[in-house]
């Protein structure tokens, strides 16, 4: 496998076990060597490790190591090296002292406490992974992922479940259900749940807990992401309702239109639920990403009638004359029928602060409005509150050739 330089840390903090006693943990991973270190006021742990790792059936010893594989474990200055020869027998070094293959009682059983710490931490993790699964199915695997020490291992314990690709709908609804609260970290839990195929998402229980584990998200990156893998499929009404909530809780105004753009695109919009995308659209901060929604929507969608009034209100919360006047036009060439939802958008073209936006809407508005004397005098109503006297006069020539 080729090797590419990947740091990350996992953990990397400082925080307060008890009042008095201060813990700090990073793990980390360069260029293939893992490195986990522990400290606090009373005890210290190091361990670094490259290359496969596999114990014993009984988690007591060293099955077998890769050649180039490199294992070191500290405890309280307390030290043991462990590497493999090119036939595989395997080497220990019990601090510093000289190598050797075999062990006596005493080195054993701090070998095997050492396993035993090393397996909390990820040691060893794909190789142990299968052989529980294989003695316990996907409950074992689960149970044994609570006992390890970080979302990292957590998640090479629940990656390979989901790459078993035969779970059944109930344990793959399990695994979501644990996501929220096994897995701390955004990053994990999203690399996680985008593992998620649409053969599963399809059944209503587990995308309802799909939803629920991405919806504890907090990274609005990772959210998005996540929630996007279930637009790949068409959305059942509920589903529909949870994803417009999951949505409302990304506070990046960036993410949210584009989760939104993403659901117009792969979802015909019943008129039921036109309420829920506007009432999602009108919580976008952004003139620009919420014009861009509402675009979309007119653009994709064929406007009911009764939602009219509603997207009119969400449209006159765009701050910008640039962009609410380019929604506008937009939404003068959405097929209107009614001659109250005309007056309407005329209405609305009064509070385009920009005399050369708001003429620019007028005069679209002027070759496509149906010419009934009410429609007509609320457009001259509109084009009178034009301070300009030259976009004034456009507007009023616009009207009469027109007409």
């Amino acid at each position: 496998m080729k090797k590419t330089i990947i740091t990350y840390f996992l953990a990397a903090c400082t925080f307060f076990v008890a009042a008095s006693q201060k813990v700090s943990s990073s793990y980390s991973s360069n260029n293939g060597m893992h490195s986990i270190i522990i400290n606090d006021e009373n005890s210290s742990l190091e361990i670094k490790y490259t290359g496969d790792i596999s114990f014993t059936d009984d988690e007591t010893a060293i099955k077998a190591m890769s050649s180039d594989g490199y294992l070191k474990f500290k405890k309280n200055g307390k030290k043991i090296i462990v590497t493999a020869k090119d036939n595989g027998e395997i080497v220990y070094e019990i601090n510093d002292a000289d190598k050797k293959s075999t062990l006596n009682a005493d080195e054993k059983t701090f070998l095997a406490e050492a396993i035993k710490m090393m397996i909390e931490y990820g040691v060893g993790a794909k190789d142990r992974v299968e052989r529980i699964y294989k003695k316990g199915g996907s409950k074992a695997v689960m149970d044994e992922a609570k006992n390890m020490k970080s979302d990292y291992v957590k998640s090479i314990y629940l990656d390979y479940l989901l790459e078993t690709n035969s779970l059944s709908t109930n344990e793959m609804t399990d695994i979501a259900d644990n996501v929220h609260f096994l897995l701390k970290s955004d990053f994990e839990k999203g690399k996680l749940l985008k593992k998620f195929s649409s053969k599963y998402l399809a059944n209503a229980t587990t995308a309802q807990a799909y939803l629920g584990a991405v919806k504890s998200i907090n990274s609005d990156f990772e959210k998005a992401n996540a929630v996007k893998s279930i637009l790949n499929q068409s959305l059942t009404k509920e589903q529909f309702t949870q994803v417009l909530e999951v949505t409302n809780s990304i506070n990046s105004d960036f993410e949210k239109a584009n989760v939104l753009k993403e659901v117009l695109a792969n979802n015909k919009i019943a008129p039921a639920q036109f309420s829920e995308v506007l009432n999602a659209t009108s919580h976008i901060h952004s003139d620009f990403e919420k014009a861009n929604v509402l675009k979309q929507i007119l653009q994709n969608e064929k406007l009911p009638e009764e939602q009219f009034l509603e997207t009119l209100a969400v449209i006159a919360s765009v701050q910008s004359d640039f962009e609410k006047a380019n929604v506008l036009k937009q939404l003068a060439g959405s097929g209107i029928k009614e001659e109250s939802h005309w007056i309407s958008l005329i209405n609305s073209t009064e509070k385009v602060s920009s005399d050369f936006e708001k003429g620019n809407v007028l005069r679209d508005i002027a070759a496509r409005m149906p010419y009934s004397e009410n429609v007509k005098s609320a457009y001259m109503k509109a084009a009178k509150t034009i301070s300009s006297d030259f976009e004034y006069g456009k507007a009023i020539r616009s009207i009469k050739e027109a007409n």
